[in-house]
């Protein structure tokens, strides 16, 4: 006889319904889940609460909230016993806009915090906090740069005199700056490494890059402009990654690389079969085309379409130029995706230059997955 109720299926059946629930497309937001219907479904009754809360609370994202904030967050998460239930987690403690002005004006690093222990602190329950989720599986750290060598010292105080250390075995998927070299430490496991470049160093030993390196298979690597002068960090990153079959490289907005002087600092990545780059015009300083479509209102018709074929012309040229850089310092590569454009390197039939510079790209527009999510 078939339930004459909700409440009468048991905890699997609920749990089943309320997965399905949440991995409906949400069509006004454009996300591929909907955590505004299951959230609606779970005030049902009791039992579907209890169905949905560990599906409910599986992405949590703590982001653009002050030091304080962010430690009060994490101590009342702590205390819901809700942190068990997370799988993916993002932490970006932020400076209000009134606090950073006051800080480039001075640029005295005390005016960031409002006592000497909000640091402190905040390293303490975000190590608490890790250490009460057993299921997570990815983990996102992006403080505001601006806290600077004060941050990355007070977070690694916190980690290194945790006894046991710090283990997050689950944690498949890393964002992490330069300079968090204790967090890498506690991943060993992941592999997918998002790096985002600073100029504050991390207080590790740089072998500690060499935990896990051969299972890291995807390699991130943003703000690459910052490493200029100390290629030996992205050396330190990169040794015994022996298995990355993706690299994937990003400049801030407006910011460009220098892919013949840079790319030789990635050529211990041997396995590489594929390579993500940012538009042409970030690939090239002296290409640099208007963002604004005003800046065409002065051209007749005419005069438009022999711009735009000039600018078309000069992308193509930087495009070629750089997937020239890429298969110079990794023969085998593959596929290289520039912007939304990607070559297919497997189809040429020749080692003919000209064949590989001529070479049709794959038709449509490929999503450029965001190196570093700013969240």
């Amino acid at each position: 006889m078939a339930p004459s109720s909700l409440l009468a299926l048991n905890t699997d059946v609920l749990t089943a319904i309320c997965e399905a629930i949440y991995h409906t497309r949400d069509v006004d937001r454009a996300r591929h889940y909907n955590r505004g219907m299951l959230r609606g479904f779970s005030t049902t009754c009791k039992a579907i609460r209890a169905a949905s809360v560990p599906i409910l609370f599986r992405v949590l994202k703590i982001r653009r909230e002050s030091l304080e904030v962010s430690t009060h967050i994490l101590h009342e998460l702590l205390r819901s016993g809700l942190a068990p239930h997370i799988r993916q987690f993002s932490f970006s403690p932020n400076i209000p806009v009134q606090i950073l002005g006051q800080y480039f004006r001075s640029r005295d690093p005390s005016v960031l915090f409002k006592t000497p222990d909000d640091l402190p602190n905040c390293a303490s329950a975000f190590v608490e906090i890790l250490k009460a989720m057993p299921s997570l599986e990815y983990l996102n750290f992006n403080p505001n740069p601006n806290f600077g060598a004060p941050l990355v010292e007070a977070f690694y105080c916190a980690f290194v005199v945790q006894d046991p250390p710090v283990r997050m075995e689950n944690v498949k998927w890393l964002a992490i700056r330069s300079g968090d070299t204790y967090l890498r430490a506690a991943c060993p496991n992941v592999t997918s490494l998002t790096v985002r470049m600073s100029y504050d160093m991390g207080l590790d030993d740089p072998e500690v890059w060499r935990a896990g390196a051969s299972m890291v298979e995807e390699l991130s690597v943003a703000e690459l402009h910052v490493a200029r002068g100390r290629e030996n960090v992205i050396h330190d990153i990169c040794v015994g990654m022996s298995n990355v079959k993706e690299l994937s490289l990003q400049t801030p907005p407006g910011g460009n690389m220098t892919l013949e002087a840079e790319l030789p600092h990635f050529k211990s990545l041997r396995s590489l079969v594929r390579i993500n780059l940012p538009d042409a015009p970030q690939l090239d300083q002296d290409f640099n085309p208007p963002w604004c479509g005003n800046a065409y209102d002065d051209y007749s018709p005419e005069e438009l379409q022999q711009v735009l074929q000039r600018q078309r012309d000069q992308a193509n040229a930087v495009c070629a130029r750089a997937r020239r850089a890429v298969r110079a310092v990794f023969p085998r590569i593959q596929k290289v995706q520039i912007g939304e454009d990607l070559w297919d390197l497997t189809k040429l039939q020749s080692t003919s230059e000209d064949e590989f510079d001529n070479l049709e790209k794959e038709e449509g527009r490929f999503h450029m997955k965001p190196v570093f999510r700013y969240d």
